[in-house]
């Protein structure tokens, strides 16, 4: 069934093309991570998997696809909220950072639920989904001057990307930006173009089953600890 959605999920619609506009509008300043489509795919999926679909009785699935789609077009400027690396520092600060800013949207989504706001709740969750799925980037930098000869390395340009976590950099500038020639040509937008040459921001628009197959497991893991933390109804 994933597979399935995923094949269809990239076809680009009627609807896609009209939201182009909009996007054109915003991308020099959005540091993509997932395109927005296979968030809310992959989060909509999460919510509706048997074994955690309870967490629908504590958090609003549209406000957690919402917020989610936020931290894309608003916050570009803080990589570890899409489990990339900071310029100027190490992986284990990267990934200690990711895991702090974890942690403190699962409190607020747990506090939420126990108070009964489900959209305060799904918006917590759609954050904490967010950066989970966005592990695949497996902490690169934003761009090939972020973070030395490990940001700069040639890796980043091959196939299959770089296998060490840390390593790489996402095709971004230094300060997590679209690079300014992909803004001045549309069609080579991410989320549109199939010739991006750099694997972290190609896959970006077009995953592969296994990255999908991962983000889509790790996210039913963190909603099953959500659900370990709030009172059974």
């Amino acid at each position: 069934m994933l597979k399935i959605a995923c094949i269809l999920a990239r076809n680009i619609g009627i609807g896609h093309l009209v939201f182009l506009g909009i996007l054109i509008t915003y991308s020099a300043t959005v540091a993509w991570a997932f395109c927005p489509r296979w968030h809310n795919h992959l989060i909509a999926e999460s919510f509706g998997a048997e074994e955690v679909e309870r967490v629908n009785a504590y958090a609003e699935l549209q406000s957690a696809k919402d917020e989610s789609a936020n931290v894309d077009q608003l916050e570009f400027k803080d990589p570890e909220r899409h489990s990339m690396r900071p310029q100027r520092t190490d992986l284990t600060f990267a990934q200690a950072k990711t895991a702090d800013y974890l942690k403190t949207w699962m409190d607020a989504a747990v506090t939420a639920a126990k108070n009964k706001r489900k959209d305060e709740a799904g918006r917590a969750l759609g954050r904490v989904l967010h950066a989970i799925q966005d592990g695949k980037h497996q902490w690169v930098s934003c761009g090939p001057d972020s973070n030395g000869t490990d940001s700069a390395n040639t890796c980043s340009e091959s196939p299959t990307g770089c296998t060490e976590e840390g390593v790489g950099n996402h095709g971004l500038d230094l300060f997590c930006f679209v690079p300014r020639e992909l803004v001045r040509n549309p069609l080579r937008i991410p989320c549109w173009s199939g010739r991006i040459k750099n694997f972290q921001m190609h896959t970006d628009m077009d995953p592969t089953l296994k990255q999908l197959g991962d983000a889509l497991e790790n996210g039913k893991r963190k909603l099953a600890e959500f659900l370990s933390l709030v009172p059974k109804n």
